[in-house]
């Protein structure tokens, strides 16, 4: 079989994985990996960017001084975080660079796996994919959804947010409903486990049935 360009994996094998804050992104991806499916995660490729040998490093110092520097002098996370975490202006600026930074590295995930030349159906966790009009670039999209008050729950606990931090991470993201219009299947983390690995399992059952 002829080798995949990277774009072809994505469009014809890549399923993006996605939801907002404590939506059940990373419980799910852990599932598909016990059933044996390959998950690339956008923090891990995210986490590549901001090392001090790759020119995300720079690209960010450049924009936001030096301030977000550890003692170490690497880029603290949580401080860029929070520094735009209420400010749009700075987090598209901010998603200006470290986006298609993370698309490259995707490439090169793609590019160092099997999955080339041996295609076969694997996933994308990512939190950003129909905020950032990626969507079409998949082959199908799976849309994380979860009652709000449950989420809320989740991150304060997860997270060790308080309540307005909380409150406001949920706020800055687009809404569920809006995210379902792109989305080509919905699953729901509200219910329990089992219920919720039985809709994965049935749509992976439809997806295999059709290669």
């Amino acid at each position: 079989m002829e080798l995949l360009t990277t774009e072809q994996c994505c469009r014809d094998w890549g399923i993006a994985l996605t939801g907002g804050i404590g939506s059940g992104k990373s419980t799910l991806a852990s599932y598909l990996q016990e059933l044996g499916y390959t998950v690339i995660q956008a923090d891990h490729l995210s986490r590549r960017i901001f090392a001090k040998n790759h020119m995300g490093y720079q690209k960010i110092l450049d924009v936001f001084g030096r301030d977000i520097l550890d003692a170490n002098f690497d880029i603290d996370r949580k401080k860029l975080k929070d520094l735009t975490f209420a400010d749009t202006q700075k987090k598209k600026h901010l998603e200006s660079i470290t986006h298609p930074l993370i698309a490259s590295e995707l490439d090169l995930e793609l590019a160092g796996s099997d999955l080339l030349h041996k295609p076969r159906f694997w996933f994308y966790e990512a939190p950003v994919i129909i905020e950032a009009n990626r969507q079409n670039q998949f082959f199908a999209t799976w849309l994380m959804v979860c009652p709000t008050f449950l989420r809320y729950q989740r991150i304060k606990l997860r997270d060790n947010m308080d309540s307005d931090k909380a409150l406001l991470s949920l706020k800055v993201q687009l809404s569920e409903a809006e995210k379902q219009k792109h989305a080509d299947l919905v699953i729901s983390t509200a219910a329990s486990l089992d219920l919720c690995r039985y809709r994965v399992v049935h749509a992976l059952a439809g997806l295999n049935s059709a290669t």
